[in-house]
């Protein structure tokens, strides 16, 4: 008799449990969502933060994080005799150089605009004869045909240079045989330094009008743009630190290159010191010259207080050489900033300034050397004159 009301109990009881459940599932479900919904919208306001409010702000901090130190050459001592006559001094001298900090909408572009501003300025130093810095170990042979320059561990270490290998023992046998024209053809190709195109397609006509590039080069002008091209991927990653296309310029050139500055992005002129010498040939034995220090100077220095870096112009022979810690200064510093490619940005700080070498005395006299040297050069001049017979043939027992 009892047994429906029990049963209809037990269904309310567990009615009433579902929808407690239910209930808790709910407002657990609600909190969830609104959670999620805080975290979005504190998600949107750090965004509008960012990329709105501060966008600008945060753009250029970031592209002022890097910092770079660069050093300014020193000018070497100069050299005197007794008398306090000049032997050797430093000539200020003007120079083209060239950086690839540009900043360019696609690769092809990139390419582009580096042939033709190294080729428009090119044609200039030609024109107006000035030497052309020589980037790659490879020269053009009296027969017409690329050949290379340099001893042999030159070269290994330009052939490790050029397909990125850290040591030379790590090219391939196909890499260390490569002939200069087989080098010559893989540094043109649309994959490397791209004269001719990029990645599949050649260049069309309407790019090479709107670019200022020919059609076929020679071969000097392959040799010369490859070069430079070679020489700025050696500072792909200090795009700051500018590459040489040309020394001790002319006025002209200086001119050209300051009047076409709009349209030549990343060409620039620079200051160097040129080393000269007085006396001529009566000196050349005493004084010797100098020279970019070699890996072998560069660890023979390692002790010196003058900071040596690969980049040091060192005394290669003579009293250059004998006086070299006394000649050598100390270089000067700058710090810049410089953004995620490598290009300047803000204000440039002086850390220190260049100081000079010191100046030496000889005890040679200028004069008297000289007067000395062309007494010594008529006797020879003499004895070989006494000694010359005018005879198609003669007697080559009495030898």
């Amino acid at each position: 008799m009892f047994l429906p009301e029990k049963k209809g109990k037990a269904q309310s009881l567990s009615s009433r449990i579902l929808h407690r459940i239910k209930k808790s599932q709910n407002t657990r479900l609600f909190a969830l969502i609104l959670v999620f919904a805080v975290l979005f919208s504190f998600l949107l306001h750090r965004l509008w933060e960012l990329q709105i409010v501060n966008g600008q702000k945060y753009a250029r901090d970031y592209e002022l994080k890097v910092t770079k130190t660069v050093r300014d050459r020193n000018a070497r001592g100069m050299i005197y005799d007794r008398n306090g006559e000049v032997l050797a001094y430093n000539e200020l001298i003007y120079t083209v150089t060239m950086t690839d900090d540009g900043v360019y909408d696609s690769q092809r572009e990139h390419q582009l605009a580096l042939n033709s501003m190294i080729y428009r300025v090119l044609k200039k130093l030609e024109k107006n004869q000035e030497e052309i810095a020589q980037g790659l170990n490879i020269t053009v042979g009296s027969g017409g045909n690329y050949e290379y320059t340099g001893t042999e561990t030159e070269l290994l270490r330009f052939r490790a240079d050029v397909f990125g290998k850290a040591n030379p023992e790590d090219l391939t046998a196909e890499q260390k045989e490569m002939s200069a024209e087989e080098m010559v053809q893989f540094l043109s190709d649309n994959r490397k330094f791209a004269l001719y195109g990029q990645g599949k397609r050649s260049y069309s006509k309407e790019e090479l009008q709107e670019y200022g590039l020919p059609k076929e080069y020679s071969k000097e002008e392959i040799l010369a743009i490859l070069g430079i091209r070679y020489l700025l991927s050696l500072n792909s990653y200090k795009k700051y630190v500018p590459v040489v296309l040309a020394r001790d310029v002319s006025e002209q050139t200086v001119a050209y290159v300051f009047e076409n500055q709009p349209s030549l992005p990343g060409i620039s002129i620079g200051e160097e010191w040129n080393r000269m010498y007085e006396g001529g040939e009566a000196f050349s034995h005493i004084l010797g010259y100098t020279g970019k220090i070699s890996p072998e100077e560069l660890e023979k220095y390692e002790n010196s207080d003058r900071e040596y870096t690969a980049d040091s112009v060192v005394g290669k022979a003579g009293m250059e050489q004998r006086l070299e810690e006394q000649l050598q200064g100390i270089d000067g510093e700058r710090r810049i900033m410089v953004n995620n490619v490598g290009k300047i940005v803000g204000q440039e700080q002086v850390i220190r300034e260049a100081e000079s070498g010191r100046d030496v005395y000889l005890s040679i006299d200028k004069e008297l050397q000289i007067a000395i040297y062309h007494i010594l050069e008529q006797n020879l001049a003499g004895i070989l004159a006494g000694n010359l017979i005018n005879e198609k043939e003669f007697d080559k027992s009495v030898l």
